[in-house]
């Protein structure tokens, strides 16, 4: 991949689902051959014009709703403080996380109790998930590298 100049403009996207096509422009910055997206809300559309939004960072693709720019976002992820004690529940969207985070709290706390939806990384405010009493339970639809560092160490 040759190195473009800053503001040059890509209209095409990889997608696996080939149907889809942009209906935005992204603008992207080179440094090195490695792309930065600079872009944060993007769209893509099919031919009978259903759109998906979604925020773009590094090539992927993140929820509209996730709380502020995602480069800021996954730099906070990232460095999130977990403790020995955390349970961290990575799950592919809609693939039970909420069932499974049920399970595990209801293992924990020796108990049947429903114990409601669970804290996620990308949509909660990172400084109250700090302030919760241990043993906390969690969980993030990020991919290996995007996870906390404690996480990654398997600290947690």
């Amino acid at each position: 991949m040759s190195a473009r100049p800053r503001g040059w403009y890509m209209q095409d996207v990889l997608l696996t689902n080939k149907s889809f096509y942009r209906n935005d422009i992204l603008s992207h910055v080179v440094t090195d051959s490695y792309w930065t997206y600079t872009m944060d809300e993007s769209s893509l559309s099919d031919d009978k014009g259903n759109v998906i939004q979604f925020k773009l960072y590094q090539g992927r693709k993140f929820h509209p709703g996730m709380v502020g720019k995602p480069s800021q976002r996954v730099e906070n992820i990232i460095s999130f403080k977990s403790r020995p004690d955390d349970v961290l529940l990575c799950t592919y969207p809609k693939s039970g996380t909420h069932w499974v985070f049920n399970i595990i709290k209801m293992l924990r706390s020796n108990s049947i109790e429903y114990r409601g939806s669970p804290d996620t990384l990308e949509y909660e405010d990172l400084a109250d998930m700090d302030l919760k009493d241990s043993p906390r339970t969690y969980h993030s639809h990020m991919t290996y590298p995007l996870i906390p560092e404690a996480a990654q160490q398997q600290a947690v």
